[in-house]
């Protein structure tokens, strides 16, 4: 028997780390006004957005609401030079949370929908907005990069060494995988400290700072509808920032299938939303036959709330309907899960 420790966000998240894209939004945003606080400067600007103080000293602010409340007020201006990024911004500043990479996959959607409105391929202006969201979010992954730079990956949990070894020390597996969903190093913190023959750790997505291992930014969700129809249009810019095609840039995905296909695995889940925008690598991890049962570390939002049934809701998406008798087999039951932290 095998086993997979299926690290997400939330991992690091429960380290204290400050790894939501709201959190990068807003350091992008201080950025920029310290610059201009920095530099006594009227104007700001590089290549995603433009501001005129209009001579008025700007601040520093605690909120991504508060940033756009305080220029919708003027006399000062921000101006995106990307829709996208304007869309994104205004988002979370209404809701507190935006996934950048469903976004960007809604962004082609609807363009997409444009495109079929206008007879197909025969819209002119398809590839050149495409082309503006794709650019758009290279340069905000260029941007989150540098933020995830600044994160001090240094602290250690106790309680979630304990998790890893409670799993560990009950059975001897053969294999250990820690397929990392992150960008970040935090795994590292345990890896010489947990109870393991063998172990492989697998950074799916890529690594900051890795030439080798570039990270992967953008969407993976094959088994979408449109995504079939999308794909139709002959038009590359709608797929090149689809995770499928990033895949191949590494050998990341074939060590995993080769994995995969050894023999029976349990997963453990450590803070992965399990969303659509990784469908087409979750479907084939959880909907494998080699997968025997699924674990959820879930997240105690408070005394009486947890994410457990959100993260089912979640993980149901990626079995097809001929699997969903499966699925509630090999998923353990929240009476015999407990929380990551």
């Amino acid at each position: 028997m095998n086993k997979i420790f299926l690290i997400g966000n939330g991992f690091d998240l429960a380290h204290g780390f400050k790894t939501k894209y709201s959190d990068f939004l807003l350091w992008y945003i201080n950025k920029m006004m310290k610059s201009l606080l920095d530099s006594h400067s009227n104007i700001y600007e590089d290549d995603l957005v433009t501001i005129n103080t209009g001579g008025y000293r700007v601040k520093e602010f605690d909120s991504l609401e508060s940033f756009i409340e305080y220029f919708n007020k003027g006399p000062s201006t921000f101006s995106c030079k990307y829709a996208f990024l304007d869309k994104i911004l205004k988002h979370t500043a209404n809701s507190n949370w935006v996934d950048i990479e469903y976004e960007y996959y809604y962004e082609l959607l609807s363009l997409y929908k444009t495109v079929a409105k206008h007879n197909m391929g025969k819209y002119d202006g398809a590839e050149r907005h495409v082309k503006d969201v794709n650019v758009c979010l290279d340069l905000i992954k260029i941007k989150l990069t540098e933020y995830l730079h600044t994160i001090k990956i240094d602290s250690y949990n106790n309680q979630i060494e304990n998790r890893f070894n409670s799993e560990l020390e009950k059975i001897s597996f053969n294999q250990v995988l820690f397929l990392v969903f992150n960008y970040t190093n935090t795994i590292e913190l345990y890896l010489n400290s947990l109870k393991m023959n063998s172990y492989e750790v697998n950074y799916i997505h890529g690594r900051i700072g890795s030439i080798e291992n570039p990270i992967i930014f953008g969407y993976g969700d094959e088994m979408d509808e449109y995504y079939s129809k999308i794909e139709s249009l002959n038009l590359n810019e709608f797929l090149r920032n689809m995770k499928s095609f990033s895949y191949l840039k590494t050998t990341n995905y074939q060590s995993l299938s080769n994995f995969l296909n050894k023999s029976a695995y349990t997963i453990s889940i450590m803070g992965h939303s399990c969303g659509l925008s990784d469908r087409v690598l979750l479907n084939s991890i959880f909907c494998h036959p080699n997968c025997s049962k699924i674990r959820i570390y879930y997240y105690q939002k408070s005394n009486n709330k947890n994410d457990y049934f959100e993260k089912t809701l979640e993980i149901s998406r990626h079995f097809p309907i001929t699997e969903k008798n499966r699925m509630r087999n090999i998923i353990i039951p929240f009476s015999d899960s407990t929380s990551l932290t």
